[in-house]
């Protein structure tokens, strides 16, 4: 019995090892593939097109491994959503110059109107229904008083965070407050950038 644990154990590791192998070369070939263009220049169509030509011209080659240790297709628009969101951490992570672009392209634009209030922190309360995983980040779920649902995103760490640490299933429909910041991520592969509620705190009242 134990000799087969072990065998699950190293083909599970080795299953792990290859995901993060795949993506890995996928992203740096991205960043690669982005640094040997003249990104100076670049207005910010341009570099969305250009960056999303990389990737997937990039994630072809390797679609076999995708699928084989991800379950992931070039062809499925699911799909590239997560690996965008897998080569997006990488990025900002390891190709430094490529994530400097990025941020100067996105960076705040005070003098729209219709832009939402960003580092402004707000408060929401409603009653706990599940912490969600996605991707590599989890997403609070909180219902208030018309039933409605609305999701906030954990980043960072923030007070509060230790009660989601263990099994949630005992917090359903426990009342309590968040406060938040709208803030907004990029991702690649959409060729957007979203507005997300981002957890600063949470109390349990």
């Amino acid at each position: 019995m134990r000799l087969v644990l072990l065998f699950g154990l190293i083909i599970y590791s080795g299953q792990i090892i290859a995901q993060e192998g795949v993506v890995d070369k996928i992203s740096g070939e991205t960043c690669t593939c982005m640094n040997d263009k003249d990104l100076a220049e670049m207005e910010r169509i341009q570099f969305e097109t250009e960056l999303g030509d990389c990737i997937l011209s990039i994630a072809s080659k390797y679609e076999s491994a995708l699928n084989e240790t991800m379950g992931l297709s070039i062809q499925d628009q699911e799909s590239i959503n997560k690996l965008g969101g897998l080569v997006g951490r990488y990025i900002a992570l390891n190709c430094s110059t490529l994530f400097a672009k990025m941020m100067d392209l996105y960076q705040e634009d005070d003098t729209s109107a219709e832009q939402p209030d960003k580092g402004q922190l707000m408060r929401y309360r409603g009653r706990f229904v599940v912490l969600s995983q996605e991707g590599t980040f989890a997403t609070l779920h909180l219902r208030d008083e018309d039933n409605s649902v609305a999701t906030f995103l954990w980043l960072a760490y923030f007070p509060g965070s230790e009660m989601f640490l263990g099994e949630t299933s005992g917090l359903v429909n426990f009342m309590m407050t968040v406060t938040y910041a709208n803030e907004e991520l990029f991702d690649p592969l959409t060729k957007s950038y979203r507005v997300y509620k981002v957890i600063k705190r949470v109390d349990n009242q």
